[in-house]
């Protein structure tokens, strides 16, 4: 299902509003179990410049997936964090 979609990683970081995109690939890790890996896109100028892959373990996922072409995407993934 996740497999060659675009996805938009919305992350909320202390007040701070950032999305990077990239492409899905649903997988399975020997340690980590279910992953969704996202291949950011390279673009210099973006947030995710010099970054390759995020990795998002299904277990630990404190976010949301919806399908959503807001950020020209097939997918959002959501974050919210807050940092002390």
């Amino acid at each position: 299902m996740y497999n060659g979609k675009r996805f938009a990683v919305v992350l909320n970081v202390a007040g701070r509003h950032r999305v990077i995109s990239g492409i899905g690939a649903y997988d399975f890790d020997r340690d980590l179990g279910p992953v969704l890996r996202v291949n950011l896109q390279d673009d210099e100028d973006s947030d995710n410049a010099g970054h390759q892959t995020l990795l998002v373990q299904q277990e630990a996922l404190r976010g949301r997936v919806l399908a959503d072409d807001q950020y020209g995407c097939d997918f959002r993934l959501e974050f919210a964090t807050t940092m002390s």
